[in-house]
């Protein structure tokens, strides 16, 4: 049986307008969680080397989705700048009016788990700019801790 993408849709938007703020975040940070462990061999490929990423992004210009990765002023956290987009990059966001949940909450939460790898420790996310949110194109601010 497919996957019925319109069953789908209703469950998220009932998660993220019917339920509490604190148990839809819960919910849509788990997804993006185990989004991260499906791209788990991806990121332990590139370890702890940020200085990986940022020569993949800014120099090889490997990502599909990621336009330029940089310090800012005080190296105390990282500039994401996303590519501009036409919709969402997340195939469970593919609806007309995808959940702001998975963005403010999923994909967060995906990019934490894959930065804290990266850098070796924990960081916190801003989501800074997104498609799903009105915005061209999916940008973050990654606070690293000292």
């Amino acid at each position: 049986m497919d996957l019925n993408q319109t069953q789908l849709q209703r469950v998220f938007s009932y998660i993220d307008t019917d339920l509490s703020e604190d148990i839809s975040e819960k919910i849509f940070a788990k997804l993006g969680h185990e989004c991260f462990l499906k791209s788990i061999e991806w990121v332990n490929s590139i370890g702890q080397n940020i200085e990986k990423v940022i020569d993949d992004v800014n120099v090889k210009n490997l990502s599909p989705y990621w336009e330029k990765l940089e310090y800012g002023k005080d190296k105390n956290e990282l500039i994401l700048t996303g590519r501009v987009v036409d919709k969402c990059a997340c195939a469970l966001a593919s609806s007309e009016q995808p959940q702001e949940g998975l963005c403010k909450y999923c994909c967060k939460r995906f990019q934490e788990d894959t930065f804290s790898v990266f850098l070796g420790k924990p960081v916190k996310v801003t989501i800074t700019e997104s498609k799903m949110m009105g915005g061209n194109r999916c940008s973050t601010r990654i606070e690293i801790p000292e």
